[in-house]
């Protein structure tokens, strides 16, 4: 890898990929790749826990330079940030998506997303389709925002009436309201 701090995250499907992926990207000058998948489901062809464990402290601390992930590295587990997040296929979800691409550019530092698509194939449909499930998730969570804001508005201007009729109250010398305060 061209930056001597840069990481990388390589996200693809199967492990048959993941695998031929290692392999390919380890013979790079630079490039020092680990392979960060699930536990095996009875095939034991999987990561323990305890691997898993000891393959994000590697890459934490700048051993590995490329982890190539399932979609176990979408979420729920602590990953620094990474210069460069790649796509080997796109996802058809949009919360995948956005969890792949959100493990870069963290904490304000820059980053780029690239995604791997053969024209007029499936992943093109796949990456399109996400896209268009983003745009209108992010429509539905503006108008939630909107309506959280008049929400909010409304509580204020409710609170307000309340301090305004607490001022019109008078009280006399007993602790008495008296009645003319409220006309």
């Amino acid at each position: 890898m061209a930056k001597e701090n840069a990481r990388a995250i390589v996200f693809a499907e199967y492990r048959d990929t993941i695998e031929v992926l290692y392999q390919e990207l380890n013979k790079l000058p630079g490039v020092k790749a680990a392979k960060f998948i699930g536990q095996a489901k009875g095939s034991g062809d999987g990561m323990s826990q305890d691997e898993q464990k000891k393959v994000i402290k590697l890459f934490k601390s700048g051993f590995y330079n490329v982890l190539i992930s399932t979609s176990i590295g979408e979420e729920g587990i602590d990953i620094p940030a990474t210069s460069l997040v790649i796509f080997y296929e796109p996802v058809p979800s949009a919360i995948r998506h956005i969890q792949r691409r959100g493990r870069t550019a963290r904490g304000g530092l820059p980053g780029e997303v690239y995604i791997l698509i053969m024209r007029g194939s499936r992943d093109e449909a796949y990456y399109w389709s996400s896209r268009r499930k983003e745009k209108r998730m992010m429509i539905q969570i503006k108008k939630l925002r909107d309506m959280i804001k008049e929400m909010v508005k409304e509580k204020e201007r409710m609170e307000d009436k309340k301090e305004h009729k607490k001022e019109k109250i008078i009280v006399d010398a007993s602790g008495q309201a008296k009645l003319d305060s409220w006309f």
